[in-house]
């Protein structure tokens, strides 16, 4: 257990969320058994596009905040970023939808993936908090 208090903070917030769309998964796993598998696979896909986010947030920030990597690039890397979690976001709720409402498929179900965007947002918030309240602690012991 020590090693996990050990582990910097965006890894232990890229558990939760793994966590979080495991325990998803396996809520909707009835799907499968219903006939209609959309809800867990549109879970696994906003879940695996919402972890991307995260990742590719934290990864842009940390090259930015980089003193010793080169402006121009790090600029460049993170309109690149920027732009492709805006096109991977739509483009997973417009493919859900296409395949939810246009093509009346059982195979993908458009709310379930909006609602697997929906953990990071709420996990980044609470560590946040949990942060916040951490460093207040520590800076009343010194």
């Amino acid at each position: 257990m020590k090693k996990f208090v050990d582990w910097p903070e965006t890894h232990k917030i890229i558990l939760a969320l793994l966590v979080c769309f495991l325990l998803g998964f396996l809520t909707f796993l009835f799907g499968f058994f219903t006939g209609n598998p959309g809800y867990p696979l549109g879970w696994l896909l906003g879940g695996a596009v919402g972890t991307f986010t995260y990742w590719s947030i934290v990864y842009t920030s940390k090259s930015v905040l980089d003193p010793n990597g080169a402006k121009g690039g790090r600029m460049a890397l993170t309109v690149l970023f920027m732009l492709l979690r805006f096109i991977l976001l739509v483009a997973a709720v417009v493919g859900a939808a296409l395949v939810t409402y246009t093509f009346k498929s059982h195979w993908l179900n458009v709310w379930t993936t909006v609602g697997g965007y929906l953990p990071m947002p709420v996990i980044c918030i609470i560590a946040g908090f949990i942060n916040k309240k951490g460093s207040k602690r520590e800076e009343s012991h010194e």
